[in-house]
């Protein structure tokens, strides 16, 4: 009898955690929890949909655990040493699958599961660790552009060159002018010299590798002065011409243009385009238009025989050079610094870029586009003029002239000049930057531009520039152009990099292009150092 009471008792135990356990799963199902059976069902489809994890996250189990509340589950899951441990040893997850993993966790899914475990879960400390190594193993890359950066640097720049003797004439025991021959090879224009000059002083910073303004000041000259091929010959072979009854004539060319700025300058520079815009303040330091003075030959006519009696030679010209400083130094009154430096005037000059593809990038701008002129008349200003009748050329260099109709007439003076409205020298510049490999280890850069403001006689720039950039902050250039009348072969190294760059270009230059190749009738140098962060 007792050995039955005992068996009762042992089936009512046994009894009792079944019955309870029916009812507490009856209970979940009633509150909204889901039962494991249907938990199982959501791990399945959770695991269609979430990240794979490798073979080695899958071996480690969690202890077995009756499911419980998204809220519970956050704050009373257990995590064991080595659940923490296998989190630190996984394999790095895709960049992609890491933006999966945090939509879970955040949104709490059941049991935030992304891998089965013995209770088809993962707590939410094991995905934060994944989250984390998925972080610290991905590769990064630089997106944040610089906020600041400033630079600052000088430039250098001079070219003078001529078309009738070579500079290895000059170290020549004896200098040996045949004019017959300079007369033969010279060009149809005659013969021309020239130079040009800039120095200027920059200070720039930029903002997000985007916005840069510029201050700075220039300093630029340049000068051209032409002797007409006619006077050439008639020195070199007489006046044949004359004999012939035709008159010998021609016009003296010259041009100065010195001025100083300060201005600001902003650029704007984006992916596919970039604009920039120049306020300058200028003022004239020593401004000359074309003179043109003119000289003739022509043979003397008599009126009663009809006859030519001897030559008639006349020559006239008026030069006016603008300046202050000029005027002031002439008459011995310089003037005050105030009453030079308000004697300015105002231009703006503009210049883009877009890039049409990958591999060209068109080019263009506006120089010195007048906003206030200057408007002034003190310089100084020479007047001459001479006439007079002779039997032949020959006879007037020996001192033997006939006659003059009228004494040498020749003035010099700071007054009685005519105002005059000062610009610069305006040109529309066109060009573009091709890039044939799609990168910078060749750029060929063509560009033309015409001045459209003191261009008499007209003229026009132009030019090609093949560039290399290698090695990152390394490049070089050669260049053929032709900038305010003078052709120029130019060579250049430069070094561009973030705290430091320096360029030295030197050029070989004449006034005449085929003078060129043969001969070195002009030099020109550049350099340019600056130093920033």
């Amino acid at each position: 009898m007792k050995k039955l009471y005992f068996l009762l008792l042992i089936v009512i135990c046994l009894s009792i955690p079944v019955v309870f356990g029916q009812e507490a799963g009856t209970a979940l199902d009633s509150s909204g929890i889901e039962s494991p059976a249907a938990n199982m069902d959501q791990i399945d489809a959770a695991q269609s949909t979430a990240v794979p994890l490798s073979d080695a996250q899958s071996d480690v189990q969690a202890p077995d655990a009756t499911p419980v509340s998204p809220e519970s589950a956050a704050d009373t899951a257990p995590v064991t040493t080595a659940e923490i441990g296998a989190a630190h040893g996984r394999d790095t997850v895709k960049a992609e699958n890491k933006d999966a993993l945090r939509s879970q966790v955040e949104t709490g899914a059941q049991a935030e599961s992304v891998k089965p475990s013995a209770s088809g879960s993962i707590t939410k400390v094991e995905a934060e660790t994944v989250e984390m190594d998925v972080e610290m193993n991905e590769p990064t890359q630089r997106t944040k552009r610089r906020a600041f950066s400033m630079h600052t640097g000088l430039s250098i720049e001079t070219c003078a060159a001529t078309n009738a003797v070579s500079l290895t004439d000059f170290f020549k025991k004896e200098m040996v002018i045949d004019l017959p021959a300079l007369a033969k090879r010279t060009i149809r224009t005659g013969i021309h010299a020239g130079n040009t000059a800039e120095v200027g002083l920059f200070w720039q910073f930029t903002v997000l590798e985007e916005h840069t303004v510029r201050f700075s000041t220039m300093v630029n000259q340049d000068f051209w002065l032409n002797i007409p091929k006619s006077f050439l010959e008639l020195a070199a072979n007489g006046n044949a011409a004359n004999a012939q009854g035709k008159p010998i004539e021609g016009d003296f060319n010259a041009k100065l243009n010195a001025f100083v700025d300060t201005g600001i300058l902003y650029q704007m520079k984006k992916p596919k385009y970039s604009i920039s815009a120049r306020l300058a303040y200028f003022l004239p330091v020593a401004y000359m238009e074309n003179p043109k003075i003119h000289y003739s030959i022509k043979p003397a006519v008599n009126d009663k025989t009809g006859q030519t009696d001897g030559l008639v030679f006349e020559a006239k010209g008026t030069a006016q050079v603008y300046s202050s400083i000029a005027s002031g130094a002439y008459d011995s009154n310089f003037p005050s610094v105030p009453d030079i430096l308000k004697a300015g005037g105002l231009d703006l000059s503009l210049s883009g870029s877009y890039r049409l593809a990958n591999w060209v990038n068109l080019t263009g701008g506006i120089d010195y586009l007048p906003l206030m002129v200057v408007t002034t008349n003190e310089g100084i200003q020479a007047k001459f003029k001479v006439s007079g009748k002779m039997n032949t050329i020959l006879d007037n260099i020996n001192g033997e002239l006939l006659s003059w109709s009228k004494p040498f007439d020749y003035s010099l003076s700071s007054k009685d000049l005519p105002k005059k409205k000062i610009m610069r020298p305006g040109k529309i510049r066109i060009g573009a930057d091709f890039h044939p490999f799609g990168n910078n280890y060749l750029i060929l850069s063509p560009f033309i531009a015409f001045p459209f403001i003191n261009a008499k006689p007209y003229y026009a720039d132009g030019g090609l520039k093949l560039e290399s950039r290698f090695a990152k902050v390394l490049g070089a250039s050669l260049s053929t152009a032709c900038i305010e009348r003078i052709w120029r072969h130019e060579l250049a190294l430069f070094l561009d990099s973030r705290f430091f760059s320096l360029t030295f270009a030197a050029s070989a230059a004449s006034q005449s292009f085929t003078r060129t190749f043969y001969t070195l009738s002009g030099l020109g140098f550049r350099f340019a150092v600056g130093i920033g962060f």
